[in-house]
């Protein structure tokens, strides 16, 4: 396709530059189309090995309660603590993070569904207040506070959800 055209115009026909083009060269010149196959890049390995990752996976698919904590959901500022107490490994939160992207996790906020754990008249009962606030006093109250409250708790939904994405994918 790009026979006989100098490096610069090769360049431009897949969007990079005239080293990048040098390099391949190089190296479809030295090993031929295996050349271009993906390499281990050079670098400083990364800090979670496997025994932290096969731990941050154990870790989103249990409860922090289950392990002594208060917490509802795991975190990013809970996660290093349990990095740091099982396995005495200082990470920062940016590291768990790319970690359980890589993993195929993305976070979402707890959403708080009381609709399973309450009696149809419950639920019903707030809706009643607020329709009957709308007929009768449409304009605000001053100095009056109208609220709407249950005698249920509220149960929070794990924050860390699998995104579908299979790991090491990109």
């Amino acid at each position: 396709m790009a026979e006989g055209l100098p490096g610069c115009q090769v360049a431009g026909l897949f969007h990079t530059s005239s080293a990048r083009i040098r390099a391949w060269r190089q190296r479809v010149l030295a090993a031929g189309a295996a050349g271009l196959e993906a390499r281990r890049r050079q670098g400083r390995p990364g800090k979670l090995g496997r025994e932290a990752v096969a731990l941050l996976q154990e870790a989103i698919g249990s409860r922090p309660q289950d392990d002594g904590r208060r917490a509802t959901g795991w975190t990013l500022q809970e996660l290093p603590r349990l990095l740091a107490q099982r396995l005495q490994l200082t990470v920062f939160e940016a590291t768990i993070y790319r970690a359980l992207v890589r993993l195929g996790y993305r976070y979402r906020r707890p959403r708080h569904d009381l609709h399973q754990r309450q009696a149809a008249e419950a639920v019903a009962a707030p809706a009643r207040v607020l329709e009957w606030r709308k007929q009768v006093a449409p304009a605000p109250l001053v100095g009056f506070d109208w609220s709407t409250w249950t005698n249920v708790r509220a149960s929070s939904t794990h924050g860390w959800r699998s995104s579908g994405r299979v790991a090491g994918s990109r």
